[in-house]
């Protein structure tokens, strides 16, 4: 006979159901056999009994104690003790079950019980980083969970994430999380070291200017590329690039406590970031940042790349009026003006041009505190090439006339409107592109020749450079430049400061960037500005 008692402990049968899915899931156990199930929904109850059964006789069983009678009871009964009909999808079944009878033995049925399904911390923990683990739930959320930090089992604190000091460098901590109603099934720990931090920043004077938050009509912008996983993974990077950082310096896990902890101390009102990872954003930075009161809006590059730009804004401050997403080289093609022109005259350069994954991620927002007053921002990575300034050209006019229809637009908007436009723009002081952004005219190369022969154009935005005159915003091997730019609207716009960048020899000690203690290939661009009324 089959002992169905032999288990001492509450019998449970745990269903689950994903939203969207067709397929229910089913674990319990029989003695010593674990069962894992995976039907279709709408699979008649009966069926699925008849099934069971039949896995059940001695011959599947596999043991010559497990003689399970032909005659024992297999039915499902509702919360209310009412045996459900055995015509019922599986799903309807099991959504409404309260007990699963076998034999002897009823199982506690429950359906889609809150779930940990992975607990990741990163992999270097240090003093002064905040800690955030990724949890990955199935029927919660992160607000249901209690979480505990703990020394030699006193609680350090109870939050959800956790910034260890100095002090505890060296020891061995553990958290745990834990679910106030169903705690059998949402219950893991971890214990991990505390690293001290690599060495001083060079990046740590900056927050000296930034220790508050603004208000009223100013705000603070970071512009900022953070180096995706994509490009600080590459065998070219690490060889070329990079040699002087440690591999495990230029992985995510390891690099984004230093994002993370350069954003908070900045304090900043809007994030306008280039080179964020898909998986980053969608699994980890969101996350984080809306912790911290910010709400995230993410444009993917065109193409299979994954990546693009991302703008975060703190939800306290504005509201989001307009958000899109705009295909650079799909755009030309409404220029007629410009396209017909290339064409004509210049077709490789037109197709190359359309070849490129380019994005501009553009963003309307208006203050919640001061209604009528609105911000229009463009956010953009251009192609990044040594000798193609012309294809960075022809995406910087391209760019300038999608911030200028998306103005006209919402001109119906009563109130003061300012516009910025900003990234990595991968374009020197002395480019075509940024010439054109400042002047509203295309240059012309040495000896006064056209850079573009025979195109003829101009805007009338009023761009102003607000992100600084640095001697460099990116600093690698064998290259420095000054590459980032934020561009602001000079009639509604005043930038009240803007953040120096560290001194090259302090990151020459480091041997460039990223190292140890500086998280990305760029230095970001911080700026204050305000409404001039």
């Amino acid at each position: 006979m089959l002992n169905l008692s032999i288990d001492p402990h509450p019998l449970h049968l745990i269903a689950r159901n994903a939203i969207g899915s067709d397929k229910i899931s089913l674990h319990f156990k029989i003695a010593t056999r674990s069962f894992n199930l995976n039907r279709n929904t709408t699979e008649m109850l009966s069926a699925f009994i008849s099934r069971l059964r039949n896995n059940l006789t001695p011959k599947k069983l596999k043991s010559d104690y497990m003689d399970f009678p032909e005659d024992s009871e297999i039915k499902l009964r509702s919360h209310d003790d009412e045996v459900i009909d055995s015509s019922t999808p599986l799903l309807v079944a099991f959504a409404s079950a309260g007990t699963f009878v076998i034999g002897p033995n009823n199982y506690s049925v429950f359906f889609n019980p809150p779930t940990i399904n992975n607990v990741k911390l990163p992999s270097h923990i240090m003093a002064g980083c905040t800690v955030y683990p990724l949890v990955e739930l199935e029927f919660c959320e992160m607000s249901d969970l209690n979480f505990e930090w703990l020394f030699n089992e006193s609680i350090l604190s109870t939050e959800k994430y956790f910034l260890p000091n100095i002090d505890l460098v060296g020891k061995e901590l553990s958290f745990k999380i834990t679910h106030p109603k169903a705690n059998e099934f949402v219950a893991s720990s971890q214990s991990f070291y505390v690293e001290a931090f690599p060495g001083k920043s060079p990046l740590t004077f900056r927050y000296s200017f930034t220790m508050d938050w603004l208000s009223g009509l100013s705000f603070r912008l970071v512009s900022y590329n953070i180096l995706s996983s994509i490009m600080a993974s590459t065998d070219f990077a690490a060889e070329n690039m990079y040699p002087y950082c440690p591999e495990y310096a230029r992985k995510m896990d390891y690099r984004k406590q230093l994002l993370y902890h350069e954003f908070l101390n900045y304090h900043a009102d809007i994030f306008a970031l280039q080179e964020v990872d898909t998986l980053f954003f969608n699994t980890d930075l969101k996350y984080v940042m809306n912790i911290h009161g910010y709400s995230g809006l993410h444009a993917v590059k065109n193409g299979q790349t994954a990546e693009g730009e991302a703008i975060f804004f703190k939800s306290s401050r504005f509201r989001l009026i307009h958000n899109r997403r705009h295909v650079l080289s799909d755009h030309i093609d409404s220029m007629e003006d410009i396209s017909s022109f290339l064409l004509s005259n210049h077709n490789n350069l037109l197709e190359k041009l359309k070849t490129k994954k380019t994005i501009l991620q553009v963003v309307l927002l208006e203050f919640i505190s001061n209604p009528g007053h609105y911000l229009l921002i463009g956010n953009t990575h251009l192609y990044y090439k040594n000798f193609d300034d012309s294809i960075r050209l022809l995406q910087s006019v391209v760019a300038v006339d999608i911030l200028t229809r998306t103005l006209q637009e919402h001109q119906h908007l009563n109130g003061t409107m300012g516009y910025i436009l900003c990234g990595d723009l991968n374009s020197a002081t002395t480019s075509h592109a940024v010439h054109y952004l400042q002047t509203g005219k295309l240059p012309r190369t040495d000896g006064n020749a056209e850079a573009i022969p025979g195109l003829s154009h101009s805007h009338d935005l009023t761009l102003s450079n607000v992100g600084g005159t640095h001697e460099y915003t990116t600093l690698i091997c064998g290259f420095k430049g000054v590459l980032d730019w934020i561009f602001t609207d000079s009639r509604t716009l005043r930038c009240l400061q803007t953040l120096p960048v560290p001194s090259q020899e302090d990151i020459a000690i480091l041997g460039g960037i990223p190292n140890v203690v500086v998280p990305s290939d760029h230095i970001a661009l911080v700026s204050d500005l305000q409404f001039m009324k």
